[in-house]
């Protein structure tokens, strides 16, 4: 199941706080744990592993690419990750495990995120840490299969697989009456976007969020709809 948990902005982290709330999601993840921060203490990132592709130590997050450059937490699995990879050799990729998490970083590089992402075929959650081009990137799978939740508040993003993690950093726990929970009463249905959180969203199904850290300008990137699958005809019908 695994669990991904982090922070990216302009303020210091409390470091001890940051590994206590990212503990809270231990369950999902036993066979490791791991924290990465960088050196002036605005970034932070750290998983709970449960290990199915490359068990050693190598398959273990967060996670670098080569160059060191690159940094990931990933929740989920790519199903077609070996075919992925045969590409990548092709175009002189070097890989350094067995695990889809290392193909999502040299896919990165080679095809830019938006077309990696089209390219993947499976349930995932990610964080991905761009440190020479200073931009952080969140995305979350077409059918929303992995959970991805996120709070942005005085130019800082805390992201997680669980709510409580956020709320166990944050300790803001104000409830959103007027939006998730009304909607959810009257239909049964969940907003995509929503939580019962008045301060914590859900990323939305087959969404990127790209996070300039320079100036923290925030863009939003929907890579799947379903409309781009179905008659479009028959999608607008249905969406009305």
């Amino acid at each position: 199941m695994c669990s991904v948990f982090g922070i990216v902005g302009n303020n210091k982290i409390d470091l001890p706080l940051f590994e206590k709330s990212a503990r809270l999601m231990n369950h999902r993840g036993p066979d490791y744990f791991g924290i990465w921060k960088s050196e002036n203490n605005r970034l932070a990132l750290s998983s709970s592993r449960l290990a199915l592709n490359d068990l050693s130590e190598h398959g273990h997050q967060p996670m670098t690419d080569h160059s060191n450059k690159l940094k990931i937490v990933f929740n989920g699995e790519i199903y077609n990750f070996k075919v992925l990879k045969k590409e990548l050799l092709k175009k002189g990729a070097k890989f350094k495990n067995n695990t889809d998490t290392e193909v999502i970083l040299e896919g990165y590089k080679f095809w830019g995120m938006s077309d990696l992402l089209k390219k993947m075929r499976g349930m995932f959650a990610f964080g991905l840490l761009d440190e020479e081009n200073n931009q952080f990137i969140l995305a979350r799978d077409i059918h929303g299969m992995k959970p991805l939740f996120y709070n942005i508040k005085n130019n800082q993003l805390i992201f997680s697989s669980e709510i409580k993690s956020i709320i166990s950093y944050t300790n803001e726990r104000k409830l959103d009456y007027n939006s998730a929970q009304s909607v959810f009463l009257t239909t049964s249905i969940a907003p995509l976007n929503k939580t019962l959180f008045n301060h914590i969203h859900k990323l939305n199904l087959g969404e990127m969020l790209t996070i300039n850290l320079s100036n923290f300008s925030i863009s939003r990137e929907r890579y799947s709809l379903l409309k781009n699958f179905i008659d479009k005809n028959e999608y607008y019908k249905n969406e009305n």
